[in-house]
Formats: structure tokens, C-alpha cells, sequence
């Protein structure tokens, strides 16, 4: 995942579903580096989601039936990638342990 947000910054469309290999850490890495957040975050001492403009050209993101991401997945998308979004799909299934 990290690969694709780092290396691929004109993604415009991502479906990745039904894949349980993928990771909440690996959605933040994909949203950091397609936002430009991961470089951003070199250039400044204290780095504020507030002050920065994410760089995303991510129109489409279908991500449903990935049974290993959290709501931190989410957050990370909703932070960095959301803005410029057309279609998001991202299926959160909640089970009690």
C-alpha cells in the first residue's frame, strides 16, 4: 500500500476488495503518500493536518469487504483523500469479541 501512495500519485481510481491482507496501517500509508502528507510531514517541525492540502487526485476508492480495517482506515481516508472523492466505498463490519 505504501508503494501505491508513494509511486503511483496520479491514481484516479483504486478498488481493492474482498482482500484481508490489507491493513489499517496500510490505508494510512496509501492516504499519506497519495495526499502528499508523507512529504509534507519531512518538511515541517510539527506537521498539522489543518495547515496542509492534500494533493490526492483519488476520484473513486472502493475498498468494501476488507474484514480486516477499522475505523482507523477511515480516519485516515477521511483526513487525507476525502475532499476530492467522487465515489467511496468501504463496507465497516462491527463484531463483538
Amino acid at each position: 500500500m505504501q508503494t501505491i501512495g508513494t509511486s503511483l500519485k496520479d491514481l484516479v481510481c483504486l478498488q481493492i476488495r474482498s482482500c484481508d491482507a490489507i491493513t489499517d496501517e496500510g490505508v494510512v500509508y496509501l492516504s499519506e503518500g497519495l495526499s502528499g502528507y508523507d512529504e509534507y510531514k519531512k518538511t515541517v517541525d510539527r506537521p498539522n493536518l489543518h495547515d496542509f492540502k492534500s494533493k490526492s487526485k483519488l476520484q473513486y476508492l472502493n475498498m468494501a469487504n476488507n474484514r480486516a480495517l477499522t475505523d482507523k482506515s477511515i480516519s485516515g481516508i477521511s483526513s487525507l483523500l476525502l475532499f476530492n472523492l467522487k465515489d467511496f466505498c468501504f463496507v465497516l463490519t462491527l463484531c463483538e469479541k
